[in-house]
């Protein structure tokens, strides 16, 4: 139109740029979410496991008494646990010439108490007292 300036071009983004770096921006939120509850479910069974091996260590610890071969169960900071004995010495002929302690393989078995996944088992050799002195 005669009489008319033209109209200066404005500095600033498009519509169409703007969008764009809203979708880039959502692209890279939902993948460093992602990222971020993954890492943080693998620390929740790093820690879950941790304890299930520490409750396996304290229980390997304490003094055994008189095992009789039977499986004992309990349950220690919400983790269920199965201790299992197996004598690894066959028994003696003559009970006057039978030894005070026999060496007996000690299986611990951990699980948290709301599953049935096991999350920890140990296993040494303790000696054990027989009989009463």
């Amino acid at each position: 139109m005669p009489g008319r300036e033209p109209r200066a071009r404005r500095a600033g983004f498009t519509m169409v740029e703007v969008l764009v770096a809203f979708v880039l921006l959502a692209l890279i939120t939902v993948t460093v979410q992602r990222g971020m509850s993954e890492a943080l479910a693998v620390a929740a069974r790093a820690k879950d496991r941790f304890g299930a091996e520490m409750a396996a260590q304290s229980l390997l610890e304490a003094p055994l008494g008189q095992a009789g071969g039977f499986p004992q169960r309990g349950s220690m900071d919400g983790y269920d646990w199965e201790m299992r004995f197996e004598p690894l010495s066959g028994e003696a002929e003559d009970a006057s010439n039978a030894p005070p302690w026999v060496p007996v393989r000690v299986t611990i078995e951990i699980r948290r108490a709301a599953t049935p996944r096991l999350l920890a088992e140990a296993e040494t050799i303790r000696l054990v007292r027989t009989a009463a002195p």
